[in-house]
């Protein structure tokens, strides 16, 4: 039934309930090119349109899955106005196919507002005051798309989440740091986070830029990996009961502050930690006690301190011990006192 809606002038013609092809199967194989494309009004169609892989995965498939999540919605009453065809039909609205059979566009068909089908791809637009196009359904590809600005905008109603699709973005329109003008493959923004990825069949999955927050990472085996692919360096992040566990030829880690007046590398040759300062090589501390010490510090090699001693040293071998700066002795501990002078070593 046509809507009431529309009006349509007396030139147009008001296509009966049942709408054929626009040309019949067996027309379109033995007639020449120029009667084949003729249009042919109240024709009731010789055959039932073609059932290739395609469409079965189109018409099944896909159109079951977009179902199961999406809320059908009522179609819109078309605009007041003059229209070329108005065509309604129990298998479609209507079918459109070139003479050499070589694109084919069915609209209106099932729960579907336009499906298409050529040699070169499934359907083609491109803006006519613009540099937008895009090809859908071409060879191997679902879509294509290109354009001066962007290649694709894709944001959800109410713009809490949005994505640009190569995208060339404009000088100085950064959030932080520099403005970082240039081409992005992905641009993308949410009011819970930039991005939310998930291996589906492990346990891997991550937040890009939630929160303050440049990655969140989460896994069963770590939750984040990282790996030079021209050298040696790797770590993994968040990797059991460990913060970071890391590897390298030249060294485990390396940590300096930004003016370089501190660093330490850890796990460096043949020496667990090697650092150094400008005020001193290595500063250690008992949180929950009075002791620290300084190495390294000045022209001396360890300057300790403490409310017992200043440092307590022991021969595991043969027991003795010695306690240093300790109530009021100098030294005081167990076994032989023994003082050198000049020894060689």
């Amino acid at each position: 039934m046509i809507r009431s809606a529309v009006s349509v002038t007396a030139a147009l013609f008001v296509l009966p309930p049942i709408v054929g092809y626009a040309q019949q199967e067996a027309q379109h194989t033995t007639e020449s090119p120029r009667t084949a494309a003729a249009v042919r009004v109240g024709d009731a169609p010789a055959s039932q349109p073609r059932q290739s892989p395609e469409v079965l995965a189109v018409r099944e498939g896909l159109a079951m899955a977009l179902d199961s999540v999406v809320s059908p919605k009522a179609i819109p009453t078309p605009p007041t106005g003059t229209w070329g065809i108005v065509s309604e039909g129990t298998g479609g609205g209507g079918i459109f196919r070139d003479a050499n059979s070589e694109a084919e566009a069915w609209l209106g068909s099932s729960s579907t507002g336009v499906t298409g089908y050529g040699n070169i791809s499934g359907g083609y637009f491109q803006s006519s005051t613009g540099s937008g196009l895009s090809r859908i359904g071409w060879g191997d590809w679902g879509i294509a798309v290109v354009g001066n600005y962007t290649g694709a905008f894709i944001a959800d109603a109410d713009g809490s989440g949005f994505a640009w699709i190569g995208y060339d973005r404009p000088s100085g329109s950064d959030k932080g740091g520099s403005p970082n003008a240039g081409e992005y493959g992905v641009y993308v923004g949410g009011s819970r986070a930039g991005g939310y990825f998930e291996d589906t069949d492990q346990e891997g999955y991550a937040y890009l830029a939630a929160q303050s927050i440049g990655v969140w990472g989460y896994g069963s085996t770590g939750g984040g990996y990282f790996k030079d692919t021209t050298s040696s360096g790797e770590a993994y992040v968040g990797v059991g009961h460990v913060g970071i566990l890391a590897y390298g030829l030249a060294g485990g880690g390396s940590f300096e502050d930004s003016d370089g007046s501190g660093y330490a590398n850890v796990g460096m040759g043949n020496r667990g930690i090697a650092a150094g300062g400008e005020e001193v090589g290595g500063y250690f501390e008992d949180s929950d006690g009075s002791g620290y010490a300084r190495v390294a510090v000045n022209n001396t090699g360890i300057s300790a301190f403490g409310t017992s001693m200043g440092g307590f040293f022991n021969d595991l071998d043969s027991a003795s011990f010695a306690e240093v700066a300790s109530s009021t002795y100098k030294i005081h501990g167990s076994g032989e006192v023994a003082f050198v002078q000049n020894h060689p070593y």
